[in-house]
């Protein structure tokens, strides 16, 4: 009796040895394929809190941060979702740990809040002016304020700061109280950011809205709760391979020039 040839590549008879060579190939690309991808596999999602306003952020996600975040956090292999929640109220939240941080913020006090921390790299860069109807108002410096009545978003802490003392500021909850008060003649000036300011006033037929030409720029930041300290290295490392892949400026373009 002939002996049956040896395993080949060719020809009937090796094709249950090929059939098995083939399947350990794949066997194996298939162990090795999660290790190349997992960068970009969502393991965990994030609940921030969220005091930005449209067309920053919008309801249907269709904002420049809600674009960053989702590109931002699927490189980490992360998920954000962001809870519009008033702005004090979404920083003593996140301290507690309810929520796992706040998605935007420019600085906070942190002997107030000593379990949030700073992710050092920038989100963005906020413009925020007093807008006013008066056209005579004239605001060049922060001391000229003092001569007007003004409101300004609780929990803001670049408003609390500049406003600290004046007896005629007063702190509200959210900005859309903020400028149905300035539209009513409650108020003679809102202290806001400049884009969200803009779409405010066009809901209102405001149209007649004028920013003082005093002004203060601020870098905004990612800060998460103490229990996310772990995640702050990989999510500074992938915004800043954004920012010189171009992928930032590709979701940012449109925000950073309406500024």
């Amino acid at each position: 009796m002939k002996a049956q040839p040896a395993c080949g590549l060719y020809g009937s008879p090796l094709t249950g040895c090929y059939r098995g060579i083939l399947a350990l190939f794949f066997m194996c690309v298939g162990l090795l394929m999660p290790v190349q991808t997992q960068a970009h596999e969502v393991s965990e999602t994030l609940v921030l809190s969220n005091g930005t306003l449209p067309p920053v952020t919008t309801p249907a996600g269709h904002g420049y941060l809600d674009k960053l975040y989702a590109e931002w956090f699927s490189r980490a292999g992360l998920h954000a979702e962001l809870l519009f929640v008033p702005a004090a109220r979404g920083l003593e939240n996140s301290n507690a740990g309810i929520y796992d941080g706040d998605a935007a913020r420019t600085e906070i006090d942190s002997s107030l809040y000593p379990y949030l921390h700073r992710v050092p790299e920038p989100l963005s860069r906020i413009y925020l002016h007093g807008f006013h109807i008066d056209p005579d108002i004239r605001i060049r410096t922060a001391g000229d304020f003092r001569r007007y009545r003004v409101g300004y978003v609780r929990g803001w802490r670049v408003a609390e700061r500049l406003f600290e003392g004046m007896g005629n500021a007063v702190a509200l909850r959210d900005v859309d109280g903020l400028m149905d008060m300035l539209a009513a003649g409650r108020l003679d000036i809102a202290f806001l950011t400049l884009v969200p300011a803009r779409e405010l006033a066009h809901a209102r037929n405001l149209e007649s809205l004028e920013k003082t030409e005093f002004h203060i720029e601020k870098d905004q930041y990612l800060y998460l709760n103490a229990k996310h300290l772990d995640k702050i290295p990989r999510l500074t490392e992938v915004l800043r391979l954004m920012k010189s892949d171009g992928s930032y400026d590709a979701i940012m373009a449109d925000y950073i020039a309406e500024n």
